[in-house]
């Protein structure tokens, strides 16, 4: 009886700590992308500023840059402002093609690679200004 009563023990312990496992995984994947937590929107401002971002992306991320005309293979480039276009859209997304340009994603390769240019933190503040765009 001693014995089945500590098995019992053990297998609901392991039930309620699987059960805690999921709740924790479910949790985290309904929870909102936290990689800015630290991610800073004023000097992600000034480094959109300082890499010429509003060239192509426009000075308020509407994919309105007035470089894009004068290209002669302009990408369509998504406007930042529009909440229905930026939804499916994760940070991390943003983060990588930051880092590593366009073409390895399938994108347009005139997007340079930042990555080169800037740290992971100061690209993190970039996104975080994009995020904070009206």
């Amino acid at each position: 009886m001693r014995r089945r009563k500590t098995k019992s023990r053990q297998t609901l312990g392991g039930k309620e700590a699987l059960g805690w496992i999921l709740a924790l995984a479910a949790s985290l994947a309904l929870a909102p992308d936290i990689t800015l937590a630290a991610g800073d929107a004023t000097a992600g401002e000034k480094l959109y500023a300082k890499h010429a971002c509003a060239q192509c992306h426009g000075p308020q991320g509407e994919g309105n840059g007035a470089l894009l005309p004068m290209l002669k293979n302009a990408p369509s480039l998504r406007d930042w402002t529009d909440a229905d276009a930026m939804a499916d859209v994760t940070d991390e997304y943003m983060i990588e093609i930051t880092e590593q340009g366009g073409k390895p994603l399938g994108k347009s390769e005139i997007m340079l690679k930042y990555g080169q240019k800037m740290t992971r933190d100061e690209i993190i503040d970039v996104v975080a200004y994009i995020r904070s765009l009206p």
